[in-house]
């Protein structure tokens, strides 16, 4: 029985195995796109950090969807792989409390165009209620938020992960097998 001889979609070399003996370029098979392996990534990301970290991020901000495509079309050794970069965003976002993110301020919930007339309605109520200054509901409210802001990014993430896979249930075979996952 011959070797399955594959074309690289990174460097365009012919090679046999599952590596590129050029590039280094993996050959991607149904076992990579179990649960499983992405507990593997997330166990290679906690260990491991490599160079390609800068390549993708200034990918990124100068061609944001040239990411993907090239991602899809099987040139991955050159980025940052991209369940580390979210995993290590987020550890990012949540060890440094400078980023707002969720946990914005009271005076943006009551100044904003869609809900803040209700915002400054029930911020008013509070006030009256426990007898606070205005200065005193702002000291509460951002304290209260920097505490539940980072537990609401944690659930908010899965429930809309669980979201849009439901709502792309039928469609995902579709996708991961003719874009990410073209047949040789």
């Amino acid at each position: 029985m011959q070797p399955i001889v594959h074309t690289c979609k990174n460097c365009n070399n012919s090679f046999s195995g599952k590596y590129c003996n050029q590039c280094g370029e993996k050959v991607y098979n149904e076992k990579d796109k179990s649960v499983f392996h992405l507990f593997e990534e997330g166990l290679h990301f906690i260990t491991h950090f490599d160079g390609t970290f800068f390549n993708t991020l200034k990918k990124i901000f100068t061609k944001p969807g040239q990411l993907s495509v090239d991602y899809c079309k099987g040139k991955r050794k050159t980025y940052f792989k991209p369940l580390s970069l979210f995993l290590f965003l987020v550890i990012v976002y949540l060890l440094f409390p400078v980023f707002e993110g969720l946990n914005m301020k009271l005076y943006y919930h009551t100044h904003h165009v869609l809900y803040g007339k209700y915002a400054m309605r029930e911020s008013s109520e509070v006030m009256i209620q426990k007898h606070l200054t205005d200065e005193q509901l702002t000291t509460l409210f951002q304290q209260k938020s920097e505490k539940s802001s980072k537990f609401l990014l944690l659930i908010l993430l899965p429930l809309t992960a669980l979201f849009f896979w439901l709502l792309t249930f039928k469609k995902k075979n579709i996708f991961l097998t003719k874009w990410c996952f073209p047949q040789r």
